[in-house]
């Protein structure tokens, strides 16, 4: 068969049968079968994981960079505590 790819035709046979098994699952799986959908496409559609893992790095670092601001902040504003050294003689 010239020119046909096989591939591509066994990825839309595949997402078509997730999409007739998740239109007729009943709800207690649906909502599984619909966040799979949702994140990845059946794991077929590659920019959709690669969008979600860039938001949640984003989401991660900017909570990190948040928390760590609001944490120096506090410790500046801080009266700092005197050390005092004790010496022991023999």
């Amino acid at each position: 068969r010239a020119g046909v790819d096989d591939k591509a035709t066994a990825a839309d046979f595949a997402f078509g049968a997730m999409e007739m098994r998740r239109a007729t699952s009943r709800s207690s799986g649906r909502w599984l079968l619909s966040l799979h959908w949702i994140i990845s496409g059946y794991g077929l559609r590659t920019g959709r994981i690669v969008g979600w893992f860039a938001l949640l790095a984003a989401i991660t670092v900017g909570s990190l960079l948040m928390g760590s601001a609001s944490h120096s902040a506090r410790r500046a504003g801080m009266p700092r505590t005197p050390h005092f050294s004790v010496q022991l003689s023999p």
